[in-house]
């Protein structure tokens, strides 16, 4: 907590007749008051005082203090900010009739306070504050935000760039599933024709979209790097389909899919389920479905290939 000293707190007699105080409810009225009174206040009307705190003093549950809170930040009165426990009251030093030394001692204020609480009550807009910020922490705040603005209007650029990838991409494969080149300049066509085709691609996008549905309840992001990683999980099946005497073939394919998909019993996998990860924990979801029991089938395909699996 700030180290106050004892001191003296007026209230305009006036206080009573503002439209805003005449408006609000009983326990408002107290809330709004004690925040202007209790001891922890000064001159800047930005100082650290807990909720628990608020709310044992007025008599009020934490939860409505909450609740009172939010209706005076939304209305722009008071702003509580939860990660540092400081209340800023907006209107404070407007109403202030200050001296020489009391502004000075507002500008001492204002600049011990932290980092965190200077840039919020910066970001807020809130005017009647902004001049008695250090010298040159305006300038640098402006020139900071700028910068995260510039770099969230680069990212956004990026990221529909790369859905407008994933659109044509999507078209492509309903049209033909082995076609999954995206055209969009003559170096990613290059190093697309270097992708091996899989004709399997459409049906496995389905499985894994259907199965992240059921098991999430959300839709899966499809980025284009699971394109990729799809093509060499599909490679890695292949190989241990063959290796269990069977034919490679959609069938074959797509319900050896659906058991690494309904057998991995690695929690961690699971909870961050994509393509990618299935394909780089490839070999660490065979070792851990080698230690599962795993058998919820009579199909004997199945059951072949879930075996090799095991012993892979």
């Amino acid at each position: 907590m700030l180290n106050n000293s004892m001191r003296l707190r007026s209230v305009n007699t006036m206080f009573w007749d503002d439209p805003y105080i005449e408006a609000l409810e009983a326990r408002e009225k107290l809330v709004f008051i004690y925040l202007l009174t209790n001891r922890f206040t000064n001159l800047a009307g930005i100082y650290e005082i807990t909720l628990r705190r608020i709310a044992f003093h007025t008599g009020i549950s934490e939860e409505s203090v909450y609740n009172i809170l939010q209706k005076f930040e939304k209305d722009k009165k008071v702003f509580y900010f939860y990660d540092e426990n400081f209340v800023f009251l907006t209107n404070f030093l407007k109403n202030q009739r200050m001296n020489t030394n009391m502004k000075i001692h507002v500008e001492k204020l204002i600049a011990s306070l932290p980092e965190p609480v200077l840039q919020k009550v910066f970001r807020n807009g809130l005017v009647t504050v902004t001049q008695w910020l250090p010298n040159g922490w305006v300038k640098k705040e402006e020139g900071r935000r700028k910068k995260e603005e510039g770099s969230m209007k680069k990212e956004e650029g990026r990221k529909k760039k790369e859905v407008k990838k994933e659109e044509y991409l999507s078209e492509k494969v309903s049209e033909n599933p082995s076609d999954l080149s995206v055209p969009d300049s003559p170096k990613h066509q290059k190093k697309q024709k270097k992708e091996p085709q899989n004709p399997y691609h459409g049906a496995l996008k389905k499985i894994f979209l259907k199965f992240f549905k059921e098991e999430k309840g959300v839709d899966f992001y499809w980025a284009p790097k699971e394109a990729t990683a799809l093509n060499q999980l599909t490679e890695k099946m292949k190989f241990s389909i063959s290796g269990a005497g069977h034919e490679v073939n959609e069938d074959s394919v797509t319900t050896t899919f659906w058991l690494i998909l309904r057998k991995n019993p690695d929690s961690w996998i699971n909870e961050n389920l994509s393509v990618t990860i299935l394909n780089s924990k490839y070999n660490e979801i065979i070792a851990k479905i080698k230690q599962a029991t795993g058998s919820g089938t009579s199909d004997s395909l199945r059951e072949s290939i879930l075996s090799r699996l095991r012993t892979s």
